[in-house]
């Protein structure tokens, strides 16, 4: 049986916005998938879009009867890709699966475009399988969106691939923040440094806005996603998103509902036992793997944080050695792969 995955030509940032669609590529290639490139049309040249669109589109073509095929989703590229896949489903036979890195309707991150919408109708309609989050997300598909449940993979986590051990002689004292440290998108971080006075903070990542009256934090810079895990301080890594520490609010707060946030993965593959806001999805995770602590503000840190006990946070980093393991190197992604091969 032939076996493709389409993703989408992408360039590796210092953020990890990136690093998930290129692991999940990398673990398909390492099972047998051939990749099947689609091009976005960065330029402006109209004449050299329509020849990038053209070659996108005849990618597609190769596509052999009978095959599997494995889509990233969204690939945020010039829609016709969706029609052109409906219509080799059609004539060839093809069996489709989506995994969703995001769904675009559900976060509602772009509200006015409405391709994004119709792409994602398609998907619904086309789709033989979808690759979701967890089990909260695999709800919302069968009951808002009525994908029949026998269609839903569970990931349960993304895998954040790496090999590279800790660097000695790190701080393993404090909360770690990584990723885009922006004021619009992370405004919680600077009300958390003002606020929980009794917690170091830990921050890597792009568009930190220091604040030299604040003592209690330390900035390292960006790193590079692929290096991340061994490079990270810090006693706990913190996942949470929006621009208040009472509760995750605003569009990608409250998608924290359903959605399993990459910097989880992030952590885990530092072995850094996780904080995350207790209404999230990755909560669930988190609790039953004892792998870190809920909290319902962040307000709550410094306490939470010193009621563990030595023994109690020994647990979560034995429990979360098995966890990292998997996920370094692709474990997650590669159990969801067996049962879709095992179903046809």
């Amino acid at each position: 049986m032939n076996k493709y995955f389409i993703s989408r030509e992408s360039t590796k940032f210092n953020h990890a916005g990136s690093k998930a669609v290129n692991d999940t590529d990398t673990i398909m290639e390492n099972n047998g998938y051939e990749r099947i490139n689609i091009y976005p049309a960065r330029s402006g040249n109209p004449i050299l879009r329509k020849i990038r669109n053209r070659s996108s589109l005849m990618n597609l073509s190769k596509i052999k009867a009978d095959s599997i095929v494995i889509v990233e989703h969204p690939l945020y590229i010039n829609p016709k890709y969706i029609y052109m896949l409906k219509n080799i489903k059609a004539k060839k036979n093809i069996r489709l699966f989506f995994i969703i890195h995001d769904f675009e309707t559900e976060r509602n991150l772009f509200p006015n475009d409405t391709n994004v919408r119709e792409v994602e109708k398609i998907v619904l309609e086309i789709c033989d399988g979808l690759i979701v989050h967890n089990a909260v997300m695999a709800e919302c598909f069968s009951k808002k969106y009525n994908v029949d449940s026998k269609k839903l993979y569970l990931l349960n986590l993304f895998d954040y691939l790496c090999d590279l051990p800790k660097v000695d002689g790190l701080c393993k004292e404090g909360v770690t923040v990584a990723g885009n440290l922006n004021t619009a998108k992370s405004g919680y971080i600077y009300k958390a440094i003002k606020a929980c006075t009794d917690v170091h903070f830990e921050l890597y990542g792009v568009n930190f806005e220091a604040d030299e009256s604040q003592k209690n934090y330390t900035y390292y810079g960006s790193v590079n996603a692929d290096e991340l895990p061994a490079r990270l301080s810090g006693k706990y890594g913190l996942v949470w998103d929006g621009p208040e520490i009472d509760s995750c609010i605003g569009v990608t707060g409250e998608y924290m509902r359903i959605n399993n946030p990459h910097k989880a993965s992030l952590y885990v593959a530092s072995r850094l036992p996780l904080i995350v806001w207790s209404e999230s999805a990755i909560a669930r995770f988190v609790t039953e793997n004892k792998i870190g602590l809920t909290v319902s503000s962040l307000s709550e840190l410094g306490e939470k944080i010193n009621s563990v006990s030595e023994a109690e946070y020994e647990e979560f980093t034995k429990n979360l050695d098995v966890i990292a393991d998997k996920a370094r190197s692709g474990g997650f992604f590669k159990a969801v792969l067996d049962q879709i091969e095992a179903s046809i």
